[in-house]
C-alpha cells in the first residue's frame, strides 16, 4: 500500500507540473493574441517532451490525508458561497436596486395584472434569503450550486423585461442592473471555480485510476497550446509595420 501511495504522489506531482506549464503557455498565447505587432521573444516555457520531470517527492514531503483534502475543499466551497453573497450585496447597493429588492406589491404599485403576466416572480430580497445558510435556526441554504443562484437573479431581470415595455422607466432600471450583474458575475469566475472544485472532488473519489487519465489529457492540451503559440508568434526579428 505504501508503494501505491508513493506512485500516486509521483503521478500527482507530474500532473501538477503539466498544469503549471499549461497555465504559463495559455498566458503566453493571450499575450501574443493581444499584441500581434510586437516582436515575439523565445517561448519561455519548455514542454519537456520526452523528458521525465524531477518529480520524486522529497523525504520530508507528507501528502495531505483524505480528511485534510476534504476539509480544505469545504473551506473553498464556503468561500465561493461568501463571494456570491458579496456580489449580490454589491448589486443591491446600486441605485434603483430598491425597486427589485422585495416582492411586487400589486396594490401599492397599482399593477393588478402583474402576477397574471409574470408566472415566476422573483426579487433580490428573496434571493438573498435563499442564499443565507443558518442550519442552527432551521434555515438551510436553498441553492445547491452557483448556477441555481444566478438563475434566480437573472429571473428578476427577465420578469422586468416581461412586464415593462422598452422605454418604460422601470425597464431602464432593470436593464442597467442586469448589465451590471452580468459584468460582476462574469468577472467573479465563481462558476468556473466551482466546477474546478467539483472535478477535484470527483478525482479524489475515483482515486489513483483517474490521475494517469488527467495527465494524458493535460499533456495533449499542452501540446496543442504550444502549437498555437508557435503558429501565432512572428518570425525572429519580425514585428509590426514601422
Amino acid at each position: 500500500m505504501a508503494n501505491s501511495g508513493a506512485s500516486r504522489q509521483v503521478l500527482e506531482d507530474e500532473l501538477r507540473l503539466v498544469l503549471e506549464q499549461k497555465a504559463a503557455i495559455e498566458a503566453r498565447l493571450t499575450q501574443l493574441q493581444s499584441a500581434p505587432g510586437r516582436q515575439a521573444g523565445a517561448l519561455a516555457v519548455k514542454t519537456g517532451a520526452g523528458k521525465r520531470p524531477p518529480n520524486v517527492p522529497s523525504k520530508t514531503h507528507v501528502p495531505p490525508t483524505k480528511k485534510q483534502k476534504v476539509d480544505d475543499r469545504q473551506r473553498r466551497f464556503a468561500s465561493l458561497w461568501n463571494q456570491m453573497s458579496t456580489v449580490l450585496k454589491q448589486i443591491m447597493k446600486q441605485r434603483d436596486a430598491a425597486h427589485f429588492s422585495q416582492p411586487v406589491d400589486i396594490e401599492k404599485l397599482k399593477v393588478p395584472d402583474y402576477y397574471k403576466i409574470v408566472k415566476v416572480p422573483m426579487d433580490l430580497g428573496t434571493v438573498k434569503q435563499n442564499l443565507e445558510h443558518r442550519p442552527e435556526k432551521g434555515q438551510p441554504r436553498k441553492y445547491d450550486t452557483p448556477a441555481e443562484f444566478c438563475r434566480d437573479v437573472r429571473q428578476v431581470w427577465a420578469n422586468c423585461r416581461m412586464y415593462n415595455p422598452e422605454g418604460h422607466q422601470v425597464r431602464g432600471m432593470g436593464d442597467r442592473l442586469s448589465d451590471a450583474w452580468e459584468k460582476k458575475w462574469l468577472s467573479s469566475q465563481i462558476e468556473e471555480k466551482w466546477e474546478a472544485l467539483k472535478r477535484e472532488e470527483k478525482e479524489d473519489e475515483l482515486g489513483p485510476a483517474i490521475v494517469p487519465h488527467r495527465l494524458k489529457e493535460m499533456s495533449a492540451e499542452l501540446q496543442e497550446l504550444n502549437g498555437k503559440v508557435a503558429a501565432g508568434a512572428p518570425p525572429p526579428g519580425g514585428g509590426g509595420p514601422p
